[in-house]
């Protein structure tokens, strides 16, 4: 019943073992269907219809990232904030990688993966406090070498607050890392200094005779030696003498680059400064 028949002689010449011819009719060959421009145009229009669709649909959003990126960040800040939530209900010494990834609902590898090790999960801690002082270090306006001194006191007030994150991680000996990661607590109040110095230098209030950088760094690194000495001093030395060491501190840096007009209000500070330290 299923029989086929052979192909004779003279059509195996002419055509293939399929029956298809081995050679193309004379004349100009045809062009394929797929690279005429019409066709061209109807493709990108497809694939302009689908990623507009995988945009609306949170498929693919070139401003968020993909899926995947954006929940390793949404998983990253509830890390974070856990973390906060439980630093602030008791010492941080409590905190504890196994208890941290139990209250944000993630397993313990997923938090060394997305932030690391105990230390750097404190460390994202200060970094997001820190970030809720840039409102306040905006709203500081005035005179840029009277917000010079506001910036300093407004830093040591929050290292010398009751909560202090900066305070508990000093005092468990995590410096280290800290100063390893770039000072990064401080940060902040250094770059809102350097604005303001930056802006005394144009009104002509200040002589740089370095860039306002260096003079940064500098003060920076001072401020966070007096810091280290106030929290490992026993017994705790009072919050007054802190805040009096970084007028102190202030006040001779910006001595030496204060014009004739400034220098009686940078002597002021310094003198309110000696006083409180001599007592």
């Amino acid at each position: 019943i299923f029989t086929r028949s052979r192909p004779s002689a003279s059509s195996v010449n002419s055509t293939g073992s399929a029956g298809l011819p081995m050679e193309l009719p004379p004349g100009p060959r045809p062009r394929l269907a797929w690279r005429s421009k019409d066709c061209l145009a109807s493709r990108l229009t497809i694939i302009d219809i689908c990623f507009n669709a995988c945009k609306y649909l949170h498929v693919f959003n070139p401003d968020q990232g993909t899926i995947r990126e954006r929940g390793m960040t949404e998983r990253r800040d509830r890390i974070v904030d856990t973390a906060i939530d439980l630093v602030s209900q008791g010492d941080v010494s409590a905190l504890t990688m196994r208890g941290l990834s139990s209250a944000a609902g993630v397993s313990v590898p997923t938090v060394y993966n997305l932030i690391g090790s105990r230390e750097d999960v404190l460390i994202a801690v200060i970094e997001r406090a820190g970030e809720a002082a840039e409102s306040e270090l905006a709203a500081l306006g005035g005179d840029p070498i009277e917000r010079c001194f506001r910036i300093a006191d407004c830093l040591i007030t929050r290292v010398t607050a009751p909560t202090s994150l900066i305070h508990s991680v000093y005092a468990e000996g995590l410096r280290p890392a800290i100063s390893r990661s770039g000072l990064r607590p401080l940060r902040r109040y250094g770059l809102a200094t350097g604005l303001a110095i930056l802006e005394a230098a144009e009104c002509g209030d200040l002589e740089l005779v370095t860039t306002a950088q260096l003079f940064v760094e500098s003060l920076m690194s001072q401020l966070a030696v007096r810091i280290a000495q106030w929290i490992s001093a026993d017994p705790p030395l009072d919050a007054a003498r802190l805040h009096a060491e970084a007028e102190h501190t202030v006040a001779l840096l910006l001595l030496a680059i204060a014009t004739e007009q400034t220098r009686p209000d940078v002597l002021r500070h310094l003198s309110t400064a000696r006083t409180v330290l001599t007592r």
